[in-house]
C-alpha cells in the first residue's frame, strides 16, 4: 500500500470524498450561472424544451427544474470545470511558451542576487572561456 517514498497511493477511500468535493463546487458554478427559476424561464419560455426526465416542456419553469438543472449539470461537468480555454485566460506556458509572471519575478530576483554577489565577492570575478 506504501509507495517507495512513503505516501500513500490514491485508493478509492480517497477518491470518493474528491469526487463528492468536486460535484459540490460544480453545484456552486451551477446555482452561479442559472440563479433562479425566472432566468431559466426567460431563456426557454419561447421554444419548446426537455426536461431532466425527457419529457417535452414549453411553459415556465419551476424551482424543481431549477434543481434538477443544477444537478444535472454538476453530475455532468464535475470532472472537467474550466471555464475557458483561451490564450487570455489559459496558461501561458501552454498557450504561447512563455513564463509565467511568478517565473519571470522569481528569475529576475535570482539575477539580481547573482549580480550582488558578483559585486561583493572578495574574488575578482572573470570571465570563463566557454566550450
Amino acid at each position: 500500500m506504501l509507495e517507495s517514498n512513503g505516501t500513500r497511493k490514491r485508493t478509492k477511500a480517497w477518491r470518493r470524498p474528491q469526487r463528492s468535493r468536486m460535484i459540490a463546487r460544480a453545484w456552486r458554478i451551477a446555482k452561479e450561472r442559472d440563479p433562479s427559476s425566472e432566468g431559466i424561464s426567460a431563456l426557454r419560455t419561447w421554444a419548446p424544451w426537455q426536461d431532466i426526465r425527457g419529457q417535452s416542456r414549453s411553459g415556465p419553469v419551476t424551482w424543481a427544474d431549477v434543481f434538477a438543472i443544477r444537478d444535472d449539470f454538476a453530475r455532468r461537468n464535475y470532472n472537467d470545470l474550466a471555464r475557458c480555454s483561451c490564450s487570455m485566460c489559459g496558461n501561458p506556458r501552454r498557450t504561447s511558451k512563455e513564463k509565467t509572471l511568478q517565473e519571470r519575478r522569481a528569475d529576475e530576483a535570482f539575477r539580481a542576487e547573482l549580480i550582488e554577489f558578483v559585486q561583493n565577492s572578495p574574488i575578482p570575478a572573470r570571465r570563463i572561456q566557454g566550450r
